[in-house]
């Protein structure tokens, strides 16, 4: 009987504890911040109809970004060992493969690798997430030369954030997608930090959103992290930095000294699924968790996301929807792709999007 009773007067505690704090949550000034928007409002709606660029040899392509005619891409070409590879938009034939397995210039720890390309400097930034560290390549010595050696090589020992993005001459952005890992703090890891380029010194830094944020209340000692998962853009004059959400729909805009200028929640208002377990201070994925945004593109004067909203279950990847912001936080446009887009660039001067569709085709959108 006295067990019966403790059992009961714990998960009493627990479901009072529950509605105590649900309400705290929805008075988390967080929530008063975030702008809320929805594709149903006034906004102009287009179809883009693809022509298709079948690359040659195949690529199995895991990340790809445009530079003039060019598309950068990391993936596997069959019978070739380098990582990186350089077609042309033209045609679809491969210019040139670099990036062979090792510790050396020019070459990486094999995969996951991060590339940025800032375009007004002709320069390729290639993050070895194995290797802990950043190569910068000047694109017209790849595509110059045979024999080319990275213009600097940036080490990641003095970072927490296994990414790097330049925000300009003087500063680098150090970002970190936590993944699935756990982690065990009373207070957020840092999510951005910005550090000075000349002696790499951080000078001022973002963490990540509060457990509130996802109505997780409960766990105080012990955070999934999964739902924080996130990508991360600058835009090309490195006045405007883009945070996109993976498990909810929300897009952050940062100024390049990291102040929040504006919190978008939207289309669909959704916060990720998880729920506690055993003690409360484990968390799991429920089943109707849904996807967000995947690949967040920045040029000057506006931003795009590819959105989803699918459940995350769902046997195939659904992202077919194409928003344009300004960086005000105003939605401009929105797209539907005639096909399902798994990656996506922009080509801003010339009005034209390229998507990946299938294994070693892209598709070319003009807009």
């Amino acid at each position: 009987m006295f067990l019966l009773l403790s059992r009961l007067t714990k998960w009493c505690f627990i479901l009072i504890s529950l509605v105590m704090i649900s309400s705290s949550c929805k008075e988390d000034p967080i929530f008063e911040r975030s702008d809320i928007w929805s594709d149903r409002d006034k906004t102009q709606k287009f179809n883009l109809t693809g022509e298709t660029i079948v690359l040659d040899p195949l690529v199995q392509i895991l990340k790809f970004n445009l530079f003039d005619s060019l598309a950068f891409i990391v993936g596997k070409v069959v019978d070739n060992e380098c990582l990186i590879h350089v077609y042309k938009l033209t045609d679809g034939k491969r210019v040139l493969s670099f990036g062979a397995p090792g510790r050396g210039p020019n070459e990486f720890i094999g995969l996951p690798l991060e590339i940025q390309i800032l375009r007004e400097k002709g320069e390729l930034l290639v993050t070895d997430r194995n290797g802990r560290q950043t190569q910068i390549f000047k694109i017209n010595d790849l595509l110059d030369s045979a024999y080319f050696s990275p213009k600097r090589i940036i080490p990641l020992t003095f970072t927490t954030g296994p990414l790097i993005s330049i925000i300009d001459d003087q500063r680098l952005l150090c970002h970190s997608p936590l993944g699935g890992k756990m982690f065990k703090t009373s207070e957020p890891p840092e999510m951005l930090m910005l550090h000075n380029i000349s002696d790499l010194e951080k000078t001022a830094s973002v963490r990540y959103p509060p457990k509130s944020y996802v109505g997780d209340c409960l766990v105080y000692n012990s955070n999934f992290s999964y739902p924080y998962t996130h990508r991360v853009v600058i835009s090309p004059d490195g006045k405007k930095i883009l945070v996109a959400y993976y498990f909810m729909d929300i897009l952050e805009i940062y100024d390049n000294d990291l102040n929040l200028v504006k919190r978008l929640h939207g289309p669909d208002q959704f916060l990720p699924a998880f729920e506690s377990k055993g003690d409360g201070l484990n968390l799991v994925q429920r089943e109707n968790n849904r996807e967000a945004f995947e690949q967040p593109i920045a040029g000057n004067d506006e931003f795009w996301v590819h959105y989803s909203g699918a459940q995350t279950n769902a046997r195939a990847s659904s992202y077919t929807r194409i928003y344009a912001f300004n960086w005000q936080g105003e939605l401009l446009r929105s797209y539907q792709p005639d096909s399902m887009v798994f990656l996506l660039d922009i080509d801003f001067a010339r009005k034209t999007a390229y998507g990946l569709v299938k294994y070693g085709e892209l598709k070319r959108f003009k807009y």
